[in-house]
């Protein structure tokens, strides 16, 4: 039996999402949206767009891998120096949870952690969004990152090495390069098998031995400066059991601009 399809909030009105024109009218405004549905243990939604539909996802099962999943399934968190599990279910089970001294001891836990991490990172930046006035997230933009997203590749790599390459990194996005610079033959990390469809970056880290993909999850102004930003995930693996994903906000302020990391406390 597959999962229902379920839209929480009020109807989406897409007409404009792309980008608006610069005259636009104050009250010509996009409305915050997922690009990715939201999977859960027995539905998925699609869209969310009130607190209160955010307020009860927070308190819902998770998606664990399988279908139909055992109570057993969600017995993974552990504390340091414990070798009891207890149960998490829900993000805010797992956002309680975390707050401790939480580690990993199976590959298993670390990929659950990732299923949970990722739904509660995507419901607070619904949570915090609002409706933007205009966006300049169009075409293949995300070649447009700032090559500091590659610091990935480095935990996989010995220290020196990590060393080297993080400061090159950290020169070169404060000098404006972006993941197409990279492309190049003779570029510090050179990306191979680079493809984008949809809404889905991936490419290959040549130097460093090293997979990646950057999707895009959700759209809104979660900065207030009126322009759209956009959540994405950023996922890497080597060829072995080494990987991992984490989430960050994007945006662009001008059509001209590049693709720049947003940084907000709200």
């Amino acid at each position: 039996m597959k999962p229902s399809i379920i839209i929480l909030g009020f109807a989406l009105v897409l007409a404009g999402c792309e980008k608006a024109p610069d005259n636009e009218s104050p009250t010509s405004t996009i409305a915050p949206r997922l690009i990715e549905p939201l999977r859960f243990a027995n539905f998925t939604v699609s869209q969310v767009h009130s607190a209160e539909g955010i307020t009860n996802l927070l308190n819902q099962k998770v998606f664990a891998g399988i279908e139909n999943p055992t109570p057993e399934c969600y017995d993974w968190i552990r504390l340091s120096n414990q070798t009891n599990t207890f149960r998490a279910e829900t993000v805010n089970e797992f956002r309680a949870s975390i707050e401790h001294d939480f580690y990993d001891s199976t590959t298993q836990d670390r990929i659950r952690y990732y299923w949970f991490k990722s739904i509660s990172d995507i419901l607070g930046f619904m949570q915090k969004v609002q409706p933007s006035r205009r966006s300049y997230l169009t075409g293949k933009y995300l070649l447009e990152l700032p090559v500091d997203v590659l610091e990935s590749s480095l935990n996989c790599c010995e220290g020196d090495t990590s060393d080297k390459y993080d400061k090159i990194l950290k020169r070169d996005a404060e000098k404006g390069k972006t993941l197409k610079d990279y492309t190049g033959f003779f570029a510090p990390l050179r990306l191979t098998k680079v493809k984008q469809e949809g809404n889905t970056l991936s490419f290959y880290d040549a130097t460093m031995e090293v997979g990646y993909y950057i999707k895009e999850i959700g759209r809104g102004d979660v900065d207030g400066d009126g322009n759209e930003d956009a959540l994405i995930e950023i996922g890497w693996h080597t060829e072995g059991t080494m990987g991992g994903s984490y989430t960050s906000v994007v945006t662009k302020t001008g059509p001209d601009q590049k693709a720049k990391w947003v940084k907000s406390d709200k």
